[in-house]
């Protein structure tokens, strides 16, 4: 990727980014820093991903995903760009490429990363700002194995003044200063001292679960970096799928996949009691997420997927199911109104259980 964008990057016109990094909340907190910026009157381009049932959730541009149509112009403008050289790309790295045709026009654009950082396909194009959310065990087998190398991969991408919000382990902090000191580079720590009422009646009136405080906290220090003042009663609600959503009175969406994911949505629900609907990919940390989630478990019903290029975990849930006690089945997509259900485990969870509900 670095150099087919060297290659071309005379042909993209994108102002220098907003890169957003960390393993939780990028989406979330990305999206509430496009959603206050383009409040202000700017125009404003958001990436993310990946995303729970359209491609097109992916580009977000001045309030709403990009329509399939302006995908496709920009899409065969991409393709005559890069002509062969479009089949050395993956995926990600395409559609990376892409967001820069797709945000030429704005006046702010908002990357989030994928898996990593130093060597994330958005890591190429220059920056503006850098946001850093909560960093945790995840993608190991890509970033490393310790907290400090998974950290050290991600951080290694800043280079320009970067905001970084409060973080599960000291050890983040302390690589975040090493590397920015050995950078030259501002770092802010998101503190939440400040005197927002403002933002609490915010959270209060959508209803959000308390560990989304840190993501508003950062991206409103990122919107302020940027000099943009927010307007809290003005600010639209969050509008990604899936992110702790509540879609009906009893069931809550969330394409948490890690640990640390794990531990906020047992903080949400507290003392409650829920039927988890879950799969996982087995190159997650199956047995760890579930020990996480046991004391909200009431049961566990096993949502089926489709075999896909990731080997899936099935065996390995049922097996920690068994150890620990817990009731399970397979999803039949009955439910009962009379309890409270948490659909969890990754965005290809999510997205096939919404494809489910529609189908009935």
């Amino acid at each position: 990727m670095p150099n087919l964008f060297q290659k071309y990057k005379k042909c993209l016109n994108l102002k220098p980014i907003i890169h957003v990094i960390g393993t939780n909340g990028k989406g979330s907190t990305g999206r509430w820093l496009s959603l206050m910026l383009a409040r202000s009157g700017a125009k404003v381009g958001h990436f993310t991903s990946p995303h729970v049932l359209e491609y097109n959730e992916r580009f977000w541009k001045n309030g709403s995903n990009v329509s399939y149509e302006e995908l496709d112009k920009c899409h065969f403008r991409l393709l005559e760009i890069l002509g062969e050289d479009s089949e050395k790309l993956s995926y990600f790295e395409y559609s990376v490429f892409l967001s820069a045709l797709v945000f030429e026009d704005c006046d702010f654009v908002v990357l989030e990363a994928g898996l990593g950082g130093e060597y994330d396909a958005t890591n190429v194009f220059s920056k503006r700002l850098s946001l850093v959310t909560p960093i945790g065990f995840d993608h190991e087998e890509f970033l490393g194995s310790s907290l400090k190398e998974i950290a050290t991969t991600k951080l290694n991408s800043i280079n320009t003044n970067t905001i970084i919000s409060p973080q599960n382990d000291e050890i983040i902090l302390k690589t975040a200063l090493k590397i920015a000191q050995k950078k030259g580079v501002k770092l802010k720590l998101v503190t939440d001292d400040l005197d927002l009422k403002d933002l609490d009646a915010y959270m209060e009136k959508y209803q959000y679960p308390s560990f989304f405080k840190n993501n508003l906290l950062s991206a409103f220090a990122g919107a302020k970096e940027l000099g943009v003042g927010v307007d809290w009663e003005d600010l639209p609600p969050l509008d990604l799928v899936g992110r702790c959503q509540k879609i009906s009175s009893n069931i809550t969406i969330d394409v948490g996949h890690n640990p640390l994911s794990a531990k906020e949505v047992v903080k949400n629900f507290k003392e409650k009691s829920v039927v988890l609907i879950y799969n996982s990919y087995q190159d997650k940390n199956i047995e760890n997420i579930l020990s996480i989630l046991e004391p909200i478990i009431s049961s566990v019903k096993i949502f089926p997927l489709q075999k896909s290029h990731r080997e899936l975990g099935e065996d390995t849930i049922i097996k920690n199911l068994e150890k620990m006690g817990i009731n399970w089945d397979y999803f039949d997509n009955k439910m009962d109104k009379n309890h409270q259900y948490l659909v969890f485990g990754s965005f290809y969870v999510v997205g096939e259980f919404l494809k489910s509900l529609n189908e009935k």
